[in-house]
Formats: C-alpha cells, sequence, structure tokens
C-alpha cells in the first residue's frame, strides 16, 4: 500500500514539471514503473507493461534510464516472463523492455524496429490499441518451444 501511494505522488508530480523540475530518480524506478501497471498473458507467455507519464524529453530521459535500471529486479521478482514500460510526453512514446524473449518479442510484432534498444511512437501511443496487440498476436502464435 505504500509503495503504492508513493506511486501515486510520483505520477502526480511527473504531470506537473514544474512542483518536481530538478528531482533526482535515483531509487524511484520500481515504484514508477508500477504505477500504472498491467499483466497480460498470450500464448504460454506472461508479460506486463508499465505506463509512465511525463512533460519534456529531458525527463522522458532520466526515466527511461531509472526504469531500465530498475528491471531486473522487478523481472526477477515478477516471475514473468517480459516486461515492458510506455514512457509518454504529450508527443510521443518510447517503449522499452527487459527478458530473455523481450527483443525478439519487440523485432517480431514491430517491424519497424531497428535494433537500438527502444521504440518511439509519434504521436504518443496507446497500450490497449498500439502497444498490446501487435505483442499479443506474435506471442499467441510461437510455439512453447520457442522459449
Amino acid at each position: 500500500m505504500k509503495k503504492r501511494l508513493l506511486a501515486m505522488a510520483l505520477a502526480f508530480l511527473l504531470t506537473f514539471p514544474c512542483l518536481f523540475a530538478h528531482a533526482e530518480f535515483t531509487g524511484f524506478g520500481d515504484v514508477l514503473l508500477s504505477a500504472d501497471y498491467k499483466e497480460y498473458l498470450a500464448g504460454e507467455y506472461t508479460f506486463g507493461i508499465g505506463d509512465v507519464y511525463t512533460n519534456t524529453v529531458e525527463t522522458m530521459e532520466a526515466l527511461t534510464a531509472e526504469i531500465a535500471e530498475a528491471f531486473p529486479s522487478i523481472y526477477a521478482e515478477s516471475k514473468l516472463d517480459m516486461l515492458f514500460c510506455m514512457i509518454s510526453t504529450d508527443d510521443m512514446t518510447r517503449l522499452i523492455w527487459y527478458g530473455e524473449d523481450a527483443e525478439k518479442t519487440i523485432a517480431e510484432s514491430f517491424p519497424d524496429y531497428d535494433g537500438s534498444g527502444s521504440l518511439i511512437f509519434t504521436p504518443k501511443a496507446s497500450r490497449k490499441s498500439v502497444i498490446v496487440p501487435p505483442l499479443t498476436k506474435t506471442l499467441e502464435n510461437w510455439p512453447e518451444a520457442a522459449r
């Protein structure tokens, strides 16, 4: 409960950068990822997607680094096959991921992926209509032996 309240407070502060303009994000990656987080089952695979909002590209960069640093411990605790996080501004979304088959899933789900370690969507992407459907389609078509 305490972690959830902290996540909600951080989400509020990130929405109003004038209140949080020079803050350090160190140690908050796991909390930020859990602020708006959903888990999915597709075929034999499980994955989670967090969604974080910020007003600036500069803050997006800081959040990307912080959440990427938190991914290994979150992944170990989650027992999921893959983790994804959407970090969005008003104009764009960056998708980052972690997990053994995550990059392979991204490459097969999004043909424009260039191998850079993240995907940028402009305009801002919706988890429900832009991110989840191609991931689900890819994972449902993989045989369990593909693991």
